[in-house]
């Protein structure tokens, strides 16, 4: 019994150090994303590409309170709507968010957070 919580201790501080490392590298990170929230699915979950993943990527870093990749671009983060059953406006809505993401991409570095394809 012991020796499986000790185990289980040493596995935890094992993959919990990192991610307090990247969270204090990463403390320009906007309020509403998450290093460990996905960015992609993958068809096998171990395989989902994560915020933390696609900083790591990107090389990026934070700069005078602003999150930049490793050309000194500023990140931004773009969330896809996403919805199960689509609203009567969705094509409005779809054509909205294209234009902003184009106009993002011209100034940004943008990371796009789609939608859980599993829980639609």
């Amino acid at each position: 019994m012991y020796g499986i919580l000790i185990f289980v201790w040493l596995f935890g501080i094992s993959f919990m150090q990192p991610m307090i490392s990247d969270a204090r590298k990463y403390d320009c990170l906007p309020k509403d994303a998450r290093l460990d929230q996905v960015v992609s699915y993958a068809r096998n979950p171990q395989e989902n590409v994560t915020v933390a993943k696609k900083l790591i990527e990107l090389k990026a870093r934070c700069q005078k309170k602003r999150l930049v990749d490793g050309k000194n671009r500023e990140i931004r983060f773009f969330r896809v709507h996403c919805w199960g059953n689509p609203p009567p406006n969705y094509l409005e809505i779809k054509e909205k968010e294209k234009a902003e993401f184009e106009e993002l991409k011209k100034l940004y570095t943008v990371i796009t957070i789609s939608c859980n394809p599993r829980a639609m």
